[in-house]
């Protein structure tokens, strides 16, 4: 069994909403959501605004970050694998 804070608002809310919808709780609908992600039948497609500020400071990051890869001051990986190999070589 998993727990998790929520607010009470929120629990009460989904529980009002479960009921409305004909199950017998919001535990009913939490383990419906469950067994079809489980199952690859629902993906989750999560996305977060950024202000123009820090998408800025971001470009600029990863300009220098392409600087520093091609001046050989920094190392970039293709895979996984591969950077494990390179940390060993070290």
């Amino acid at each position: 069994m998993q727990t998790r804070n929520i607010s009470t608002k929120i629990f009460n809310e989904a529980e009002n909403r479960a009921i409305s919808d004909g199950l017998s709780s919001v535990q009913d609908a939490v383990r419906i959501f469950l067994t079809n992600y489980a199952n690859g039948k629902i993906q989750l497609n999560l996305t977060s605004e950024i202000s123009e500020k820090q998408s800025e400071k971001y470009y600029k990051d990863s300009l220098e970050l392409q600087k520093m890869i091609a001046s050989g001051k920094a190392k970039a990986y293709t895979s996984a694998e591969d950077l494990i190999k390179g940390t060993k070589d070290e």
